[in-house]
């Protein structure tokens, strides 16, 4: 997005750009769908910004659903098992691809922070983010207070079931909870869909939901369409449907009218500047943090060996960020790594 639309379009500023991502963090839902939305908002009003949410979520939708049904087929191939474990690695290595993107610029004679200040920001907000999921939207809130206050110091000195209403309005609402007390990036809803729907409900067993996850990292768009894939495997079209609608409408709703609200009357005030500049760090460093609990998270469902696991995405990661190789390449050579090693 920040590409096609600052770069190459100008219809923006970059530090506009970058806002957007820091307040988006701020709010539940998918960061990526809550950057487009609010990006549409900027530039072209409300209904450019639903179309700019539909733009980012309907091409993984349709994909998603195309590549359940493609799944299903293939789980009658046992020796091909490997393979999605290797095309999981591969989509984290992507991940983290997209997520240094986001933080060099940080790097790039930032005013507020120095290097090492900005490193340690980072980090200490992977690690936090780790160690506490549920809590990232505190810790990220809590990186701006403290540039703030630094900045006044300064200054003064699953079982299948039949569609039914019930279960889709179940689904819906499971989703819909997940979406509104997720905070932060698609990656970080993932343990919350999890314990919905492995331990709460009891809907799907690890192997599926990773599955799906997989999938999910596969298609465009926000990681959380897995939540389609994950309704679609309880309920079938309509239940990806319902999970779907779960999922995103709170997204349009934030996006729509509570961001810029919220930007118009925050960001009015100069003094908060220094809040919004403490946040980008933490919002990098929380993906960071998220994304190796997923790669954590895959090794218990699976029969590859950790260091295994390490090293081929040590390896696409590298590939990614030094090579900058494409991803659907990535994601093939993950594929027929994984399914060796195995």
């Amino acid at each position: 997005m920040e590409r096609e639309l600052i770069e190459k379009r100008q219809w923006g500023t970059s530090e506009e750009f970058h806002r957007y991502v820091a307040v988006a963090k701020l709010f539940p839902g998918p960061l990526s769908s809550l950057v487009a939305i609010r990006l549409g908002r900027a530039y072209a009003g409300g209904w450019a910004a639903l179309l700019a949410g539909i733009g980012v979520i309907l091409p993984a939708f349709v994909m998603i659903l195309i590549l359940a049904k493609t799944a299903a087929t293939l789980d009658q191939y046992p020796s091909l098992a490997p393979l999605w474990v290797g095309l999981t690695l591969a989509a984290i290595a992507i991940s983290f691809q997209a997520t240094y993107k986001l933080t060099k610029p940080l790097y790039g004679g930032h005013a507020r922070f120095s290097t090492v200040t900005l490193t340690a920001l980072i980090a200490v907000s992977g690690v936090l983010t780790y160690c506490f999921p549920r809590l990232e939207a505190v810790f990220i809130v809590s990186s701006g207070v403290l540039a703030l206050v630094w900045e006044q110091c300064r200054a003064s000195r699953r079982p299948r079931e039949v569609a039914s209403i019930g279960l889709l309005a179940l689904l819906f609402a499971t989703c819909f909870r997940a979406s509104v007390f997720t905070f932060g990036s698609g990656i970080a809803m993932v343990p919350v869909l999890r314990s919905f729907f492995i331990e709460e409900h009891q809907w799907l067993t690890s192997h599926e939901f990773l599955k799906g996850l997989t999938l999910a990292q596969i298609t465009p768009g926000p990681l959380v369409i897995v939540a389609t894939y994950l309704g679609h495997a309880v309920a079938g079209t309509l239940g990806g449907l319902a999970a779907t609608l779960g999922t995103f409408t709170p997204t349009f709703i934030f996006g729509l009218w509570v961001m810029p609200k919220f930007e118009s009357t925050m960001l009015g005030n100069p003094k908060l500047k220094a809040f919004f500049d403490g946040l980008l760090p933490a919002v990098c460093g929380a993906i960071f943090g998220a994304m190796v609990r997923l790669l954590l998270f895959s090794a218990v469902v699976d029969n590859i060996v950790m260091w295994g696991r390490v090293v081929i995405t040590a390896i696409l990661t590298f590939l990614c960020i030094a090579l900058n190789w494409n991803p659907f390449l990535i994601l093939g050579i993950g594929g027929a790594a994984a399914y060796l090693v195995s």
